[in-house]
């Protein structure tokens, strides 16, 4: 099997696929759903921030000591761990709701609890990647999996949309909890058999500011997580507005709020499939550069909408930019980062592309409730469109720190090859 699908070939990628994109499917259901339910309950675009903040702040706090632990534990039992802890959660949601007992408070509580099974999940799963189908399906296996989290994110709030006026929101999440069941049958299944990287018995502290050092010391890890990092505060806040712009801007409900999420999801999945499709990581800062840019005007170009259409097509442009950034970055990092700093690199990713997303939403509710969503919305995209300009003029210099560590590589074929991925 090559070309689009070539990481198909991995039994244990195929198992943990199909049981994931079954989950994912009943995550963007549950998060849709549940969005309406706190702007319901509400009626505040300041809460729905809140929410964000609770839901996220635990990446910011534990994102980076996350990635010790994923380079020392099991990433295989340590993911069916973090799942298992989600299903429950949701299951409590779920009772919740469904008996009429739930509150604001109830909400923000599991939301915290399952950020901070979240903030561990994040880097294990992206680490584990390499483990299922090695370092030259590597590049693939990420764009497929930014096609799963798409296909999930059109088909969830589709579903939300058509099913919380049918079943009420409870009974969602009780489908979103059932759901779980398929990612941890497919985790018990796997068999690794690639020898799994445990990093030294070092004190927690010392892997940690070793793997911080490496990340600063580097450009080519250090620019595109700074990029990152400016580009989170827009990104997560943006989805947890979406109630607002449906209700406020384009006059709707439910249905047009699941268009909305639905056509970022469509965006980010037609980018998935044009890097799942590409026979190498090459070239990668100009992919994120590019898409930095597309994602930024898709924003500012949404936030003048006032049509579902016309909304719609700027959020597939959005999505577009956001996934061809984010799928860039992931790839360009694996790919360059050895294999005993993978999991810290990746926890950094994810506190980079999560973390600051809690004081987004506090900020970006906030300010939407004083000048409208519109004027956020485009401050927003106003915002992204600078972090790009920066990232520009810093490509030269990640080309000169790849090309200084490809120097030093014994074999002259990947050195060479090093050099063209950025």
């Amino acid at each position: 099997m090559s070309g689009l699908f070539r990481s198909f070939r991995h039994k244990n990628y195929r198992l943990f696929y199909s049981g994931q994109i079954i989950s994912l499917t009943g995550n963007w259901l549950q998060s849709t759903v549940l969005g309406w339910l706190v702007y319901s309950l509400t009626k505040s675009s300041a809460m729905l921030g809140v929410v964000g903040f609770t839901t996220m702040a635990p990446t910011l706090v534990f994102g980076v000591v996350a990635g010790v632990f994923a380079d020392r534990w099991n990433k295989q039992k340590a993911l069916i761990g973090t799942q298992f802890i989600a299903m429950i959660l949701a299951l409590a949601l779920a009772l919740l709701t469904i008996t009429g007992l739930v509150q604001i408070w109830h909400i923000l509580v599991i939301g915290l609890a399952a950020g901070i099974a979240g903030t561990f999940d994040m880097p294990l799963r992206q680490a584990f990647l390499v483990e299922m189908v090695g370092p030259r399906d590597l590049s693939n296996a990420i764009a497929l999996n930014s096609i799963m989290f798409n296909v999930a994110r059109i088909i969830g709030p589709a579903l939300a949309g058509v099913l919380v006026g049918l079943i009420g929101e409870g009974y969602c999440f009780l489908l979103n909890t059932i759901t779980y069941s398929f990612v941890i049958y497919a985790l018990f299944m796997i068999r690794t058999e690639r020898p799994v990287y445990v990093a030294a018995g070092e004190p927690v502290l010392l892997s940690l500011k070793q793997g911080l050092s490496y990340a600063w010391e580097n450009p080519f890890i250090r620019n595109p997580l700074l990029l990152l990092f400016g580009t989170s505060l827009v990104m997560m806040p943006v989805m947890t507005l979406m109630p607002v712009a449906a209700a406020e801007m384009l006059k709707g409900g439910p249905k047009t709020l699941g268009t909305l999420v639905a056509s970022v999801g469509a965006g980010a999945f037609i980018a998935g499939v044009h890097l799942a499709g590409r026979g190498s990581p090459r070239g990668m800062a100009s992919i994120i550069a590019s898409s930095s840019v597309i994602y930024g005007a898709g924003l500012i170009l949404f936030s003048i909408s006032r049509n579902v259409l016309p909304a719609s097509l700027m959020l597939v442009c959005a999505g577009i930019g956001l996934m061809r950034q984010n799928v860039g970055t992931n790839t360009l990092l694996q790919t360059l980062v050895p294999n005993e700093f993978r999991g810290r690199i990746m926890s950094l990713y994810v506190m980079t592309f999560m973390g600051l997303a809690p004081l987004g939403s506090l900020f970006f509710g906030w300010l939407a409730s004083i000048i409208g969503i519109s004027w956020t919305l485009t401050i927003a995209g106003v915002w992204v469109l600078v972090s790009a300009v920066w990232f520009i003029n810093h490509i030269e210099e990640m080309k000169k720190s790849v090309r200084h560590m490809a120097e030093g590589h014994p074999d002259p074929g990947i050195a060479q090859w090093m050099n063209t991925v950025v």
